[in-house]
């Protein structure tokens, strides 16, 4: 007996919400790094750690980077990750 597909409205709707989830978390990602960034170092708050910004130079913690550091690999691992269940899913 062949399984029940799921509706293909259905499939639009989960990917179409998944695409703004992700979006949104990346606009507050972005906001929450460069808006509340200092713009010349500052060791007090441990504002030490360069960033360039579209060519604003820009300083953030050390706790920062490695959260940015983080978020970046975990998005290169989330799209391989798909792309293998794309993979499998079509076949």
């Amino acid at each position: 007996m062949p399984e029940p597909r799921t509706p293909v409205a259905l499939q639009i709707a989960l990917v179409t919400a998944v695409i703004c989830m992700f979006t949104g978390m990346a606009v507050a990602i972005y906001l929450s790094y460069s808006a509340g960034l200092p713009e010349q170092p500052d060791p007090a708050t441990g504002h030490i750690i360069q960033l360039n910004v579209h060519g604003t130079v820009l300083y953030m913690t050390e706790l920062q980077r490695w959260l940015s550091n983080r978020l970046v690999i975990g998005g290169l691992v989330l799209g391989a990750c798909s792309k293998v269940i794309q993979h499998f899913w079509r076949s």
